[in-house]
Protein backbone atom coordinates (compact mmCIF):
# COMPACT_ATOMS: atom_id res chain seq x y z
CA UNK A 1 0.00 0.00 0.00
CA UNK A 2 1.15 3.37 -0.93
CA UNK A 3 1.82 6.02 1.49
CA UNK A 4 2.89 9.86 1.79
CA UNK A 5 5.90 8.51 3.65
CA UNK A 6 6.58 6.21 1.10
CA UNK A 7 5.96 8.02 -1.91
CA UNK A 8 8.38 11.05 -0.11
CA UNK A 9 11.33 8.37 0.42
CA UNK A 10 11.18 7.02 -3.31
CA UNK A 11 11.40 11.00 -4.16
CA UNK A 12 14.53 11.55 -2.06
CA UNK A 13 16.16 8.05 -3.81
CA UNK A 14 15.43 9.22 -6.74
CA UNK A 15 17.26 12.51 -5.97
CA UNK A 16 20.04 10.90 -4.47
CA UNK A 17 20.71 8.92 -7.26
CA UNK A 18 20.21 11.85 -9.86
CA UNK A 19 22.78 14.54 -8.57
CA UNK A 20 25.80 12.51 -8.18
CA UNK A 21 24.86 11.22 -11.97
CA UNK A 22 24.43 15.31 -13.52
CA UNK A 23 26.80 16.84 -11.15
CA UNK A 24 28.95 14.29 -9.43
CA UNK A 25 32.25 16.21 -10.12
CA UNK A 26 30.89 19.68 -8.87
CA UNK A 27 29.13 17.92 -5.95
CA UNK A 28 32.73 16.35 -4.98
CA UNK A 29 34.57 19.69 -5.21
CA UNK A 30 31.90 21.14 -2.68
CA UNK A 31 32.17 18.60 -0.08
CA UNK A 32 36.07 19.02 -0.29
CA UNK A 33 35.54 22.69 -0.01
CA UNK A 34 37.26 23.64 -3.53
CA UNK A 35 35.71 26.41 -5.60
CA UNK A 36 34.01 25.57 -8.51
CA UNK A 37 35.04 26.32 -12.32
CA UNK A 38 33.38 28.75 -13.81
CA UNK A 39 31.91 26.98 -15.84
CA UNK A 40 29.75 25.18 -13.52
CA UNK A 41 25.99 25.82 -13.42
CA UNK A 42 25.91 25.15 -9.82
CA UNK A 43 28.43 28.62 -9.03
CA UNK A 44 25.60 30.89 -8.57
CA UNK A 45 23.65 29.18 -6.50
CA UNK A 46 24.06 28.61 -2.74
CA UNK A 47 23.85 25.27 -1.90
CA UNK A 48 23.72 23.40 1.14
CA UNK A 49 23.26 19.28 2.07
CA UNK A 50 20.94 18.06 4.05
CA UNK A 51 21.02 15.51 6.43
CA UNK A 52 19.59 12.90 3.72
CA UNK A 53 22.65 13.99 1.78
CA UNK A 54 20.69 15.88 -0.83
CA UNK A 55 22.46 19.23 -2.49
CA UNK A 56 19.83 21.98 -1.75
CA UNK A 57 19.65 25.32 -2.95
CA UNK A 58 19.98 27.94 0.06
CA UNK A 59 17.47 30.87 -1.12
CA UNK A 60 15.11 31.10 1.61
CA UNK A 61 14.16 34.55 3.23
CA UNK A 62 14.33 34.69 7.11
CA UNK A 63 11.13 35.56 8.06
CA UNK A 64 9.03 33.78 5.31
CA UNK A 65 6.37 31.64 6.17
CA UNK A 66 7.44 28.72 3.99
CA UNK A 67 8.01 25.11 4.73
CA UNK A 68 11.78 23.63 4.52
CA UNK A 69 10.92 21.99 1.48
CA UNK A 70 10.11 24.84 -0.75
CA UNK A 71 12.61 27.26 1.28
CA UNK A 72 15.56 24.69 0.55
CA UNK A 73 14.64 22.64 -2.49
CA UNK A 74 16.79 19.87 -4.36
CA UNK A 75 18.25 20.66 -6.99
CA UNK A 76 18.06 18.49 -10.58
CA UNK A 77 18.71 18.74 -13.83
CA UNK A 78 16.84 19.48 -16.80
CA UNK A 79 18.41 16.98 -18.82
CA UNK A 80 17.29 13.74 -16.87
CA UNK A 81 14.59 11.47 -17.90
CA UNK A 82 13.13 11.52 -14.05
CA UNK A 83 12.91 15.58 -14.20
CA UNK A 84 11.15 14.99 -17.33
CA UNK A 85 8.47 12.94 -15.56
CA UNK A 86 8.21 15.06 -13.24
CA UNK A 87 7.45 18.39 -15.27
CA UNK A 88 4.56 15.75 -17.10
CA UNK A 89 2.96 15.14 -14.06
CA UNK A 90 3.27 18.59 -11.95
CA UNK A 91 1.91 20.20 -15.47
CA UNK A 92 -1.02 17.70 -15.59
CA UNK A 93 -2.08 18.66 -12.04
CA UNK A 94 -1.95 21.84 -12.30
CA UNK A 95 -4.35 21.24 -14.98
CA UNK A 96 -1.95 21.87 -17.97
CA UNK A 97 -2.27 25.71 -17.20
CA UNK A 98 0.95 27.99 -18.30
CA UNK A 99 4.82 27.55 -17.65
CA UNK A 100 4.59 30.01 -14.44
CA UNK A 101 1.85 27.67 -12.86
CA UNK A 102 3.84 24.72 -13.40
CA UNK A 103 7.41 25.89 -12.03
CA UNK A 104 5.95 27.05 -9.18
CA UNK A 105 4.14 23.30 -8.64
CA UNK A 106 7.65 21.58 -9.24
CA UNK A 107 9.04 24.66 -6.57
CA UNK A 108 6.04 23.38 -3.94
CA UNK A 109 7.37 19.97 -4.74
CA UNK A 110 10.76 21.09 -3.02
CA UNK A 111 12.57 20.76 -6.47
CA UNK A 112 15.05 23.44 -8.24
CA UNK A 113 15.17 22.53 -11.46
CA UNK A 114 18.76 24.20 -13.24
CA UNK A 115 17.23 25.32 -16.79
CA UNK A 116 13.85 24.84 -16.16
CA UNK A 117 11.99 27.92 -18.15
CA UNK A 118 13.47 25.84 -21.32
CA UNK A 119 12.16 22.55 -20.17
CA UNK A 120 8.84 23.98 -19.16
CA UNK A 121 8.48 25.43 -22.64
CA UNK A 122 9.82 21.85 -23.83
CA UNK A 123 7.06 20.04 -22.41
CA UNK A 124 4.10 22.38 -23.17
CA UNK A 125 4.77 22.84 -26.19
CA UNK A 126 5.24 18.43 -26.51
CA UNK A 127 1.87 18.01 -24.52
CA UNK A 128 -0.67 16.82 -26.81
CA UNK A 129 -3.43 18.25 -24.61
CA UNK A 130 -2.26 22.00 -24.56
CA UNK A 131 -1.26 21.68 -28.22
CA UNK A 132 -5.27 20.46 -28.85
CA UNK A 133 -6.51 22.81 -26.40
CA UNK A 134 -4.44 26.09 -28.27
CA UNK A 135 -4.86 24.88 -31.83
CA UNK A 136 -3.72 26.96 -34.71
CA UNK A 137 -4.61 30.74 -35.88
CA UNK A 138 -6.60 29.89 -38.56
CA UNK A 139 -6.57 32.60 -41.60
CA UNK A 140 -10.01 33.60 -43.20
CA UNK A 141 -9.91 34.38 -46.82
CA UNK A 142 -11.31 37.05 -48.13
CA UNK A 143 -14.71 36.87 -50.26
CA UNK A 144 -14.72 37.23 -53.94
CA UNK A 145 -15.71 40.60 -54.50
CA UNK A 146 -19.15 41.84 -55.93
CA UNK A 147 -19.45 42.45 -59.54
CA UNK A 148 -20.09 46.25 -59.23
CA UNK A 149 -16.60 46.62 -57.47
Amino acid sequence: MLTVLTFKQAQSVIIKNVQPEAYGEDLKLLQNSVRLPATSPLKKLGLIVDDKGLSRVDICLEHVDLKFKECHSSIMPSTHHATNLTVRYCHSRVQHQCRHITLGAIRSHGLWILGGKHLMNSAINKCIKCNKLQGRQQIQKMADLPVDR
